[in-house]
């Protein structure tokens, strides 16, 4: 599994086929076994072309964690839940 930081157009819904949690309307955390082109492409085909995306891979590891803060509710306990154990 793979995180992923996901940029969404504004009022635009999609199905993420993966778990995922909401840092914001458009901006979102994504695990997802799916290497980073095919999450990209997935996601681009359930909306209008023209519209902004961004798939970036981040390292699943508090180290690696991006740092925030006034985003949406459960975000760091949502990444601590799914972190790959460390051992």
């Amino acid at each position: 599994m793979t995180l992923y930081l996901v940029l969404l157009p504004a009022d635009v819904s999609v199905d993420f086929a993966d778990d995922a949690h909401p840092l914001s309307e458009t901006l979102w955390l994504v695990r997802s076994a799916r290497d980073r082109s095919r999450l990209f492409h997935d996601l681009r085909d359930q909306f209008a072309r023209g519209l902004p995306l961004m798939v970036a891979p981040l390292e699943d590891c508090p180290e690696g964690w991006p740092k925030f803060k006034h985003l949406a509710p459960g975000a760091l306990a949502w990444l601590r839940a799914g972190a790959p154990s460390q051992g």
